[in-house]
């Protein structure tokens, strides 16, 4: 049985990270990308050969269509669509109905139900007859699939998504001197982290918003990339706070990065699991976020520190009320590294196989 996971593009993202390491540890996994994008770390030696990309940047092309057809017409021992996301969605419903009926047909929900958009919610409603299995990443996306999109309980399953087995917390103390001096971190300084796409749903706006609150000395450190990059660099130097904020861009090597912090600050507006989050907990970070039914699910009610989404006041207060409570600080910590225990890399794959194996 062999398994196409169609996805949007390569670049950053919690569904490119899940469909990495998939494919780096079974060969009869294979990966279509409807389009070309920067950042694309699946791509070598190993997993080359199963990684088919549409030589397209733009994200409204249709000659994906033709591209995935032919794919599928070559490669005809594939069985399972595997779709992440509205548009790998699109894709694999038109090749499940038109050309390809024998196919199985999955659609994995990362999160865009939260949005709950009407012509989103219409299309997953009316394509879940020919739809074998929504995948929910936690159980309040699951919900969302039957609130928003009407969709039939019994289609759904709930996977967790899971940590990379190298994101451990043994990479703490990794080129901890090293990376002190590479993002210029002095000694009195709090090193708060944020790590995620820069748009408008990740907040980071409302991260920057609160620095000028804090009270003590601070460094904030921004990984990731995105379409808001330029927006949030003006935001910092108008706010004067841009010398306490450094941009580094996407980094393939996040283990470096929680291996520096004191707090991860999540101020999500919208989140349906927080694949960051967790890995900080797994790393011995306390998190800061967002007040949200995703964040609370994966990371428990007391895991976490929790301010009301768009609050930057609150998030100044929060930060600061941790910066002086280290018995705080502490609890966080054990808790979450308790906690990050359930998303480990072997139970996923052991649901992911006993879905697969369900269409034998």
């Amino acid at each position: 049985m062999k398994i196409l996971h169609i996805i949007d593009h390569l670049g950053q993202g919690g569904a490119r990270t899940i469909v990495e390491s998939l494919i780096k540890n079974n060969n009869n996994q294979m990966v279509l990308s409807l389009r070309k994008k920067i950042n694309e770390p699946i791509l070598d030696n190993q997993t080359s050969k199963r990684v088919f990309i549409y030589p397209s940047n733009s994200k409204y092309n249709l000659g994906c269509l033709n591209f995935t057809k032919n794919l599928l017409k070559k490669n005809k021992d594939i069985s399972i669509l595997h779709c992440h996301d509205i548009k790998s969605y699109i894709v694999g419903y038109l090749m499940n109905k038109i050309y390809f009926k024998d196919k199985k047909l999955i659609f994995h929900e990362h999160g865009r139900i939260f949005t709950n958009k009407i012509l989103y919610n219409y299309f997953l409603n009316k394509s879940q007859k020919d739809v074998d299995y929504f995948i929910a990443v936690s159980k309040v996306t699951s919900d969302k699939l039957v609130e928003n999109a009407n969709i039939n309980k019994n289609k759904i399953r709930v996977l967790y998504n899971f940590i990379n087995s190298f994101r451990q917390q043994k990479y703490l103390k990794l080129n901890f001197k090293k990376n002190i001096k590479r993002f210029e971190i002095k000694k009195d300084q709090f090193v708060i982290g944020f790590m995620g796409r820069l748009n408008k749903i990740k907040g980071c706006d409302v991260l920057i918003k609160s620095l000028p609150l804090i009270n003590s000395k601070y460094k904030l450190i921004i990984s990731g990339d995105g379409p808001e990059m330029k927006n949030l660099k003006v935001l910092s130097k108008n706010l004067k706070v841009d010398k306490n904020v450094l941009f580094i861009g996407y980094y393939n090597k996040p283990e470096e990065i929680y291996g520096i912090l004191d707090v991860l600050i999540v101020p999500s507006r919208s989140e349906s699991f927080g694949l960051s989050a967790v890995e900080g907990q797994s790393m011995g970070i306390p998190i800061i976020g967002s007040n949200l039914e995703g964040l609370r699910d994966s990371l428990g009610e007391s895991g976490y520190i929790r301010f009301e989404k768009d609050n930057h006041i609150q998030l100044a207060e929060k930060i600061n009320y941790l910066i002086k409570n280290k018995i705080i600080k502490n609890k966080l910590i054990k808790k979450g590294l308790e906690r990050s225990k359930l998303y480990s890399y072997d139970n996923f794959i052991k649901n992911l196989d006993n879905l697969y194996g369900s269409f034998k």
